[in-house]
């Protein structure tokens, strides 16, 4: 099956897209922790909150993006191979 390893090739997005979680909760103390020393962190929390949201929808959107490529290969293959049958 040739198409099987095709498909496996494109998995490198697997320890990129796994923990969304971990990157916002990365990107909230990364804004929010220096910026809590100063007078404003109102702003800060806001700033962050929106930056680990755009950074979690992005990646959720690519996680999509993979997972639907990958669906329309597999329905590809199981035409490809119908027709093979129905041919045979």
């Amino acid at each position: 099956m040739p198409y099987h390893s095709g498909s496996k090739r494109r998995c490198p997005w697997h320890p990129w897209y796994s923990p969304p979680g971990y990157t916002t909760i990365f990107f909230f103390f990364l804004l929010f922790y220096p910026n809590s020393l100063l007078n404003a962190p109102q702003l800060s929390i806001s700033i962050s909150i929106s930056i680990s949201i755009s950074i979690s929808i992005s990646i959720s959107i690519s996680y999509l993006v993979s997972r639907i490529s990958y669906l329309v290969s597999r329905i590809s293959y199981l035409v490809s191979r119908i027709s093979y049958l129905v041919e045979a």
